[in-house]
């Protein structure tokens, strides 16, 4: 018997491997083509969040939540236009804008540090800044130059007047207990707190740059005053507040090498006239001599800055503002107190 074999192939035939194969391609083409389709689906939903105009932040408009009592509105404008943000808008939805503003702000000259920032929707960054606080006024100027001869008879032609005029103008730089400058020249003694900083006089040279340091005599004065704020009880706190100058121009005894280096002065008292008005008290104030910026004399040591500091409220205690004072040394061995001439301790001698 002849049989007959009929084939209903038409190709190849596919074995078991190649087909799993086959099947695990497909399924993989599926599952990249979905998230393909779902990566340009979050995609164009993070484009129209950005785009959303409701989240714009406007990097120029500060407003300020809480302050210390001692900061102004003008100290926060003035960090604002240092952070070159303003006129700028960003997304508060923009994962990099953060950082740049966080950095923006602690790069500002009179910024200790940003403490911390964060996003309060839809549209505000919330920071909470560490600023340089002033402690006390830098006296730039007030020396009259020299006078110059015209080579005209007449006397000095008005553009040289306005010249010298303009060297001789005083102006005051805040600075904080660094010796940082951390304003601009001012025209006016600034005030903090409702009463004037205090001033440090003697200072050669023009004022560095806002968020620079000036030079060894001003670093020393300003932490001197920063240490007396923070000395004793607040009765001793009110008596060193009548301090109101420090005097740094014999500073490295550039003028007289026996003399003190730091110089304090008490504030000038006032009295009342007849019409109600007030004068500044006539005369010379007291020269508080506190002695060498930094002793280091091993065998003419000065007192440490508790027992100087003590000494002062001792005498301040005893003669209140320093009146009917010349002269008080801090520095010797023992308490030195000169009077002033024509004052009734000097007469009950």
């Amino acid at each position: 018997m002849t049989s007959t074999v009929i084939s209903t192939e038409t190709g190849p035939r596919i074995g078991p491997r190649a087909r799993s194969r086959l099947e695990f391609g497909a399924k993989a083409f599926l599952v990249v083509s979905f998230l393909g389709t779902l990566t340009a689906g979050v995609m164009r939903l993070q484009q129209k969040a950005l785009a959303d105009e409701s989240h714009f932040v406007d990097l120029g408009a500060w407003s300020i939540v809480e302050k210390p009592s001692w900061a102004t509105a003008d100290d926060v404008r003035a960090i604002r236009d240092a952070t070159r943000l303003r006129g700028w808008q960003t997304s508060l939805l923009d994962p990099a804008a953060g950082p740049v503003v966080w950095r923006s702000i602690d790069l500002a000259p009179t910024v200790v540090r940003v403490a911390g920032m964060k996003k309060c929707y839809p549209d505000e960054f919330e920071a909470v800044i560490e600023m340089r606080r002033p402690v006390a006024a830098v006296q730039i100027g007030g020396v009259a130059p020299a006078p110059k001869s015209s080579g005209k008879a007449g006397g000095k032609s008005a553009p040289t007047q306005a010249a010298n005029s303009a060297r001789t103008a005083i102006a005051w730089v805040e600075v904080d207990e660094d010796g940082i400058a951390v304003s601009p020249p001012l025209a006016a003694r600034p005030v903090r707190d409702g009463s004037p900083l205090r001033v440090v006089t003697g200072v050669p040279g023009p004022a560095p740059a806002v968020g620079t340091r000036f030079g060894a005599d001003v670093i020393e004065a300003s932490d001197l005053l920063s240490e007396l704020d923070r000395f004793g009880s607040d009765d001793e706190h009110a008596m060193l507040a009548t301090i109101d100058e420090v005097d740094v121009s014999n500073f490295g005894c550039r003028k007289r090498a026996e003399a003190s280096e730091i110089v304090l002065r008490a504030a000038a008292r006032t009295s009342v006239g007849a019409t109600g008005g007030t004068s500044q008290k006539p005369g010379r104030r007291c020269d508080v001599e506190w002695g060498r910026a930094s002793p280091s004399d091993a065998y003419d040591p000065e007192p440490l800055f508790g027992a100087k500091a003590s000494r002062l409220v001792q005498v301040l205690r005893m003669f209140p503002g320093l009146d009917g004072l010349s002269t008080v040394k801090v520095a010797f061995a023992d308490l030195v107190v000169v009077p002033a001439q024509g004052s009734a301790l000097a007469q009950s001698k």
